[in-house]
């Protein structure tokens, strides 16, 4: 399953990406979260947002989790723009067998293998990185404050 997994979220990141506008981290993540929720019946799996947990004695929040029919957590999936150690944290505290980072942001190689050797030493996190072009949200704002075709 792994890797079949892996090669689906990758299309879906994709897919995701092209489909969206305006072409956002907002956007993309929102899209992202739900088309990974939703997809978790192609596993016969099913996806919920926003899983609510303690890690580090903290309540924190995975954006999506998979379950089999008898409500035990398989994948838990983080989509991020930037290296987040609260992410890789998160990921590595909760009890799924699968633990994903979707990370879209630009970092070079250099810097993820870094980061990765410095909060996952084990290599327990599947790590699926595609850099995309993406703006914030208020980027778009003023672009569309100044449009020509008002």
């Amino acid at each position: 399953m792994q890797k079949r997994s892996i090669e689906f979220i990758a299309n879906l990141m994709k897919e995701v990406y092209e489909e969206i506008e305006p072409k956002t981290k907002v956007n993309y993540h929102a899209r992202l979260q739900k088309a990974l929720v939703n997809s978790a019946v192609y596993f016969n799996l099913k996806g919920s947002p926003e899983y609510k947990f303690i890690y580090d004695e903290k309540k924190g929040k995975i954006d999506i989790v998979w379950w089999n029919k008898d409500n035990v957590l398989v994948t838990a999936i983080e989509i991020d723009s930037s290296l987040r150690k609260k992410s890789m944290r998160k990921l590595l505290s909760s009890n799924a067998l699968y633990k994903i980072q979707v990370y879209y942001g630009q970092e070079p190689e250099s810097s993820i293998r870094k980061f990765r050797a410095s909060y996952d030493s084990e290599k327990e996190v599947i790590f699926i990185h595609l850099p995309l072009d993406l703006m914030r949200s208020k980027e778009v704002e003023t672009i569309e404050q100044y449009s020509l075709f008002d």
